[in-house]
C-alpha cells in the first residue's frame, strides 16, 4: 500500500509467519515435509530457510534441494513445468498461485550461515564496514527473489552479540577480533529484519 501498511486479506488479522526448512526433503531417510505440506490457508508469511551468503563474491546463494531435486515418488509433489527451476522453489512459485495472498521470503542466515554476514559487512583486515560487499548482497537479494519469484527478504543474522566467544564457533576468530566494530557498524545494524518489493 502507498502507506506502506501491509494488505494480509481480510481473514487474517495479524501476520501469521512459518519459516520452510530446506533440509527436510525425505532424502536423508527422515521423512519430507515439502511445500505442499504447509498450511498455506493459516500463513500470511513463509520463510525459506535458509540462504547463505557466499563469502567470496557476497552473493545469496542455496543449496541444491531448493531449485534441483525432484520428488517424484510422493503424491502432489510434481514439477510444474512453466518454471525455470525445479525442488522446493518449483513447489513454492505454483503453490503461491493458489495462495496470491501470501507472501514468500528468502531467509538469509541462520545459525549455521552467519560466517557469510561477517565476510559481507566488515572488511576482516581493518574491521570496518565493506560497503562494496554490503552492495554485491543487495543486489545479489533483488536479483534472486525476481528469478525465484519470492517477495521479499527476511535477514536472519543473529550475531555479533557483546560477549566474547559467543555464537557460533565457527566465528569466533572473526568476531572477537571485530567485536567493537561490529556492535557498532553496518554489522551491527543488520541483525534481524525483512524487507519486500
Amino acid at each position: 500500500r502507498a502507506d506502506g501498511t501491509e494488505c494480509m486479506g481480510d481473514d487474517h488479522p495479524r501476520r501469521i509467519i512459518g519459516y520452510f526448512t530446506s533440509w527436510r526433503t525425505g532424502k536423508n531417510g527422515l521423512p519430507s515435509y515439502l511445500a505442499k505440506d504447509l498450511p498455506w490457508d493459516k500463513l500470511t508469511h513463509i520463510n525459506y530457510a535458509f540462504a547463505s551468503i557466499d563469502t567470496q563474491t557476497n552473493k545469496i546463494q542455496v543449496a541444491a534441494e531448493a531449485t534441483q531435486l525432484e520428488w517424484p515418488e510422493v503424491p502432489g509433489a510434481e514439477m510444474d513445468p512453466k518454471f525455470a527451476y525445479k525442488g522446493h522453489f518449483n513447489h513454492i512459485s505454483s503453490l503461491k498461485e493458489q495462495y496470491p495472498d501470501v507472501k514468500t521470503l528468502i531467509s538469509v542466515g541462520g545459525w549455521a550461515e552467519t560466517t557469510g554476514f561477517y565476510a559481507m559487512t566488515t572488511d576482516l583486515n581493518t574491521c570496518g564496514v565493506n560497503m562494496a560487499g554490503i552492495k554485491a548482497f543487495n543486489q545479489s537479494a533483488v536479483k534472486f527473489i525476481r528469478d525465484y519469484g519470492f517477495d521479499g527478504v527476511d535477514v536472519d543474522y543473529e550475531y555479533p552479540s557483546s560477549m566474547k566467544d559467543s555464537g557460533n564457533p565457527i566465528d569466533f576468530a572473526i568476531s572477537n577480533k571485530c567485536r567493537a566494530q561490529l556492535m557498532g557498524g553496518a554489522a551491527g545494524n543488520l541483525q534481524h529484519g525483512a524487507f519486500t518489493l
